[in-house]
Parts: C-alpha cells; structure tokens; sequence
C-alpha cells in the first residue's frame, strides 16, 4: 500500500513538472526527485567518461580509415541520422519510458565502438556511423528529457547546470588522459577500453 503511495506521488510530482502547473509537492516526493537526480549524474558522468576517452581516436581512426574526404561523409551520415531520429525516438520516449531507451542505447554503443576495432571496409564505417547517429540520438534525446523529469521548475536552471559542468569535466578530463592511453594501447586497444567501460 505504501509502495503504491509512493508511485502515485511520483507520478503526481511527474505531472506538475511536465505542466508547469503550482502546487504542493512532498518532502518525501522532493527528496525522492533529489536522489534520483544525482544517481542519474554520477551514471551519466562514468558514460561520458567513457565517450570522451573514445572520442579523439574515433576521430583519428574514422580519418586515417578512408582519407579525409570519408571522413567528413561518415561524420555527415552520423549527425543526419541523430537528425532523421531524434523526434521518434523523443515520442517513443514518452509512450514507453525513457529508462528502456537510455540503457539499451549504452549497452549496444559498447558493441559499437568495438565493432570499430573488426571492421575492414568503408561501406562498414558507414554502416556503423549510421547506427552511432542513431544511438546519439537516443542517448541525447532521452537524457534531455529525464534531466526535465527530474528537476523542479524553480531550480532547474541550476541542476541543468550543475549537470552540464560535472558532465564535461569528465569528458574532458577523459580526452587527456586518452591521449596519454594511446601511446600504450594504439587505436584498437584505446577503442576497447572505453567500450569496456561504457
């Protein structure tokens, strides 16, 4: 019975962010936004690390693949299929969850960036940077929306904020310490440490 309380709150709680409307929302319902909150910016912040470790030999290993004209097609083909798909994936989001969306979405980029590390022809490239746009997509889409659910009107400027300032921190502070791991891993090994971690 208290279970069943507790979700209602949240679901009241859900509601009043979603429409802006006024009311009184509960300590606990306040708290329970609170913590949910910060587990969502420590989990995102280790999945940032991970892509900003991954980041700048993808690039390298996209442009020495295929030359610098694939280069700018593969990275052309990723940002317009994060394009074609964000606004579906955003309407999906809403019919089934967001939580389904982001955790599948990490779990198959893993396989991705080690795909990088098998595949021997451009066409491959191709097809794997359509699937990463799509996988953006979701990861960005998602992770916008449930940073929405989960913070109050009147503070939302400050957690956004907050989350954005810890999220690079992390991402840049992985791009360093990338630079430093590919010297000891080279391009394949530096692609399968951060899919490890993600």
């Amino acid at each position: 019975m208290a279970r069943f309380r507790q979700r209602r709150e949240e679901r009241r709680v859900r509601l009043l962010i979603l429409t802006g409307r006024g009311g009184k929302i509960s300590f606990h319902a306040l708290k329970l936004m609170k913590s949910n909150y910060h587990r969502f910016l420590i989990a995102n912040s280790i999945l940032f690390f991970g892509i900003g470790l991954f980041s700048p030999f993808w690039i390298i290993f996209i442009k020495d693949f295929g030359g610098i004209e694939q280069f700018g097609f593969a990275m052309g083909l990723m940002v317009l299929a994060q394009s074609a798909t964000s606004y579906t994936i955003g309407r999906y989001s809403d019919r089934f969850g967001r939580k389904f969306f982001l955790i599948g979405a990490g779990f198959v980029m893993s396989g991705v960036i080690f795909a990088y590390t098998l595949i021997n022809s451009i066409m491959a490239l191709y097809i794997l940077q359509v699937i990463n746009g799509v996988l953006v997509a979701i990861q960005q889409t998602t992770e916008k929306a449930i940073l929405g659910d989960l913070t109050e009107k009147v503070s939302r400027g400050t957690d956004v904020g907050r989350y954005e300032a810890v999220t690079s921190i992390m991402v840049g502070l992985a791009m360093i310490l990338g630079g430093l791991v590919v010297g000891d891993l080279g391009i394949v090994g530096a692609c399968q440490r951060p899919g490890g971690t993600l």
